[in-house]
C-alpha cells in the first residue's frame, strides 16, 4: 500500500452498474489486486458505517449497492487498466474504486437517490435491492477524510462520475417536469461538497438514445425527454467550474450510420453502453489523469 492514492467514486443506477455485462472467464478478477482498492459490499454495505474498509479489488462484490457481479462495468474496466499501468510504472499511486450503483433508479421522487427516499437498507439484487442511497453515499464519503488518515496516505478525489438520469426522464418525469429535478440535483452537488470538503471534478453523462429505445404509454417521447435533461446538464457545468460534461459521440466507437446503437450502445434497448465504450471510456480517464500527472 502505497502512501499516496487517487480516489474513484462512480455513482447512478443500471450504466454505473454495467448491467447485462457479463465478463469473460479471463477478465474476470479474482486476485484482489495489489495497486487498486475497493470497497467490498461484505465489509461496508451498512446504512450506519462507523468506519471504512478497503480491500485488494476484485470485479466481484464491490458495489456498495447491487448484487450484480463481474460485469465490465466502468468501474471494473478502470481498474483493470490501472494495475496493469501501475505494475509498469512505480510512480503511480494506488486507485481506490467506490462505486454506489442500482438500475432503474433516478434522483426523482420515489427512487432511490431521492434525497426523501424512506431509511432503508436491504441488500439484494435488482427488484429485491432497496437502499436509500443519497444519505447512504453521503455517510460513506464523509468517511473518507478519517479513513484515509487513519491509513496514513495522502488522497485526492480523482473525480466523481454521475451516471444516472435515464429513469428520470424515461418513466416517471415527462420533459416538462424535468425542470423540477434541478433542485434535488444541488442537493446532491450539495452533499458531495459536504461529505468531500469541496465539490470534486464531477462528470455528467449526456444522453443519446437509438432509434428503438423503448417508449412507455403516457410519457413524452424518451430522446426528446433526454435533451431536455441534458439541457439541465449543460446549466449545471455552465455554473459549477468542477462539472463537465460527456458526451458518448466523443468515443471513437461512435458511428453515425448506426441510429439504433451509434455504435456505444445495447442493441436490446439503444440505453445501456456495451463494454466496449465502457472500456474505451476507461482508457479516456486513465488517459487524461497520466497527461495531467506528467505535466507536474
Amino acid at each position: 500500500m502505497k502512501k499516496n492514492a487517487e480516489v474513484f467514486i462512480l455513482l447512478g443506477q443500471s450504466n454505473a452498474v454495467g448491467h447485462d455485462l457479463p465478463m469473460q472467464e479471463k477478465d474476470v478478477i479474482t486476485d484482489p489486486m495489489a495497486y487498486v482498492y475497493g470497497l467490498s459490499r461484505a465489509d461496508n454495505q451498512n446504512l450506519y458505517p462507523e468506519k471504512l474498509t478497503f480491500s485488494g479489488y476484485q470485479s466481484a462484490g464491490m458495489n456498495l449497492a447491487e448484487e450484480q457481479d463481474n460485469t465490465y462495468s466502468l468501474a471494473n474496466c478502470l481498474a483493470a487498466q490501472w494495475e496493469k499501468e501501475a505494475r509498469k510504472n512505480p510512480d503511480m499511486p494506488d486507485l481506490y474504486i467506490i462505486q454506489i450503483a442500482i438500475g432503474a433508479q433516478g434522483i426523482g421522487p420515489g427512487f432511490m437517490w431521492n434525497p426523501d427516499y424512506p431509511q432503508q437498507l436491504i441488500p439484494g439484487k435488482l427488484g429485491v435491492v432497496r437502499i436509500s442511497l443519497f444519505p447512504f453515499t453521503q455517510r460513506i464519503l464523509s468517511l473518507l477524510k478519517p479513513t484515509f488518515a487513519q491509513m496514513g496516505v495522502d488522497y485526492h478525489i480523482m473525480g466523481v462520475h454521475w451516471r444516472g438520469g435515464e429513469d428520470d426522464t424515461a418513466v416517471q418525469t415527462p420533459k416538462s417536469l424535468i425542470p423540477n429535478l434541478k433542485p434535488l440535483y444541488e442537493r446532491l452537488f450539495e452533499m458531495l461538497r459536504s461529505s468531500l470538503g469541496e465539490l470534486p471534478k464531477t462528470v455528467l453523462y449526456q444522453m443519446r438514445y437509438g432509434e428503438k429505445t423503448y417508449e412507455r404509454p403516457g410519457t413524452d417521447n424518451l430522446r426528446d425527454s433526454a435533451s431536455v435533461n441534458n439541457r439541465l446538464f449543460a446549466e449545471f457545468a455552465e455554473k459549477y467550474p468542477q462539472i463537465s460534461l460527456f458526451d458518448p459521440f466523443s468515443l471513437s466507437l461512435y458511428r453515425p450510420e448506426d441510429p439504433q446503437t451509434w455504435g456505444i450502445f445495447s442493441p436490446e434497448d439503444g440505453v445501456h453502453y456495451s463494454a466496449a465504450a465502457n472500456c474505451e471510456i476507461a482508457e479516456k480517464i486513465l488517459a487524461e489523469y497520466l497527461a495531467d500527472t506528467s505535466k507536474k
